[in-house]
């Protein structure tokens, strides 16, 4: 029997050129939505699209995304991400933040899909 999830998409305005970033983890400035600064940091969900500088970025909050791999992930790993957005997975006593889960293997700069948790929380 098939079933569906539902997802959560919310626009924001793009605080930078992210014509080149669709499925990569993005965080919130002042500015608007932007690439982590920073490997690990805090991020709100995954880049549906790929706008400009202050035009509408859709950003995935919840449910199935496809993302960019920074390296092989196997299956159910969780996931953090690098400063490019890419994900890598982390081990659950990482103390970074998780924000998805791999539904399937992906090798580095490929693209696979993942269940987007809705709220980053730290891994312990």
């Amino acid at each position: 029997m098939a079933v569906t999830f539902g997802v959560w998409d919310q626009t924001f305005t793009a605080g930078g050129d992210l014509r080149s970033s669709q499925f990569a983890l993005v965080t919130m400035s002042g500015t608007g939505i932007i690439l982590p600064v920073a490997s690990g940091q805090i991020h709100t969900g995954v880049l549906q699209n790929n706008p400009n500088s202050g035009q509408n970025a859709v950003v995935r909050l919840e449910g199935m995304s496809k993302v960019i791999g920074r390296s092989t992930i196997a299956v159910n790993s969780l996931l953090t991400t690098d400063h490019s957005g890419a994900v890598m997975g982390i081990t659950p006593t990482s103390g970074q933040y998780v924000l998805a889960q791999a539904a399937e293997a992906t090798a580095s700069g490929k693209k696979s899909m993942a269940l987007i948790r809705g709220v980053a929380s730290r891994a312990q």
